[in-house]
């Protein structure tokens, strides 16, 4: 049972370092067009950009003040600067929000505000669940706010992050940000999904093609550990079921197991771990079974062993 999972891993380390290797030195760099992926993540960070939620520290790197800047004062949603990818920008998160929802908002589907509802409806100014009591514009320029109460200054820093929060997700789930970011996305995901006959061409070599060429459908890992695959009946397995045998462990055991996160794998080896004669899913459908070499003795077929018993005709009750 233990040579058996031994010649296992062995010939799942062949097939993943096989696999590893051809798809990074050749299909991926086929599969995946990076230009095009390149130009649908540049629109899609434009669209962002010209919402005026986002931030650009870098020209790789591109991000909402909600979600990497620290608040710590009134003052800092009116100017902020804040350490990004190792670069610092500044910028007010009110004048961010201001400007998405009364200039923007429309280029992503959404109504543009007035000033007055912006203030009522967004910053719920005079409202306990802003605790803001007025918004002007500061001598920089910039959007300030003052507080009714100014000791509960974590709840007006929660009220902002989340109302800000909210219109980021307004802005990436916009048909204009989102068609961009499905597109790149479709082209990573082809990319990815081809490891799947990548892989599956690896497992053929290693399943199927190579215990074509060895004897007793020996693979790799079999060879090494002196093991051999037979029929059910004990005799040698015809090359015809190694098919069933190879197609049933890539699709049911290797594919399937990695979609399950491992549960067919488990439930293959469990039965093989606790079955009279040991057998997986693949040798349940391919009528085959397999023994040690060292320990076992075997017919080609039933017409040779009755020849053999016929030339030894004392071995008759082996």
């Amino acid at each position: 049972m233990w040579r058996r999972i031994g010649a296992h891993a062995i010939d799942l380390g062949f097939i993943l370092v096989t696999a590893a290797i051809v798809y990074f030195s050749f299909v991926f760099r086929l599969s995946f067009n990076a230009e095009s992926y390149d130009k649908a993540q540049q629109a899609a960070v434009k669209a962002q950009l010209d919402s005026s939620l986002y931030v650009k520290w870098d020209s790789t790197y591109v991000a909402s003040p909600a979600d990497v800047g620290s608040f710590e004062s009134v003052a800092s949603f009116s100017y902020n600067t804040t350490l990004a990818n190792g670069v610092n920008a500044s910028y007010s998160m009110l004048d961010n929000l201001h400007d998405y929802y009364t200039l923007n908002r429309e280029a992503y589907g959404e109504r543009k505000l007035s000033e007055e509802v912006f203030e009522s409806d967004v910053l719920a100014i005079g409202s306990p669940l802003s605790n803001i009591a007025s918004i002007e514009k500061n001598s920089a320029s910039h959007f300030a706010i003052t507080l009714t109460d100014k000791n509960a200054f974590s709840t007006t820093r929660d009220f902002l992050l989340k109302r800000y929060k909210a219109a980021v997700t307004e802005v990436n789930d916009s048909k204009l940000v989102s068609t961009y970011a499905e597109e790149a996305a479709s082209y990573t995901r082809f990319a990815v999904l081809m490891l799947i006959p990548t892989t599956a061409g690896s497992a053929l070599l290693y399943t199927l093609l190579i215990p074509l060429c060895l004897p007793n459908g020996k693979s790799l890992g079999k060879l090494f550990l002196h093991l051999v695959v037979l029929s059910k009946d004990g005799y040698e397995l015809k090359k015809i079921w190694l098919l069933p045998r190879s197609l049933s462990y890539i699709v049911i055991e290797l594919l399937l197991g990695v979609a399950s996160f491992g549960a067919t794998f488990l439930i293959s080896y469990t039965m093989c771990m606790f079955m009279k004669e040991h057998r997986c899913i693949h040798d349940l459908l391919s009528n085959s079974v397999v023994a040690e070499e060292e320990t076992s003795f075997w017919f080609k077929d039933e017409v040779d062993e009755e020849e053999y018993l016929a030339r030894n005709p004392e071995n008759e009750a082996y």
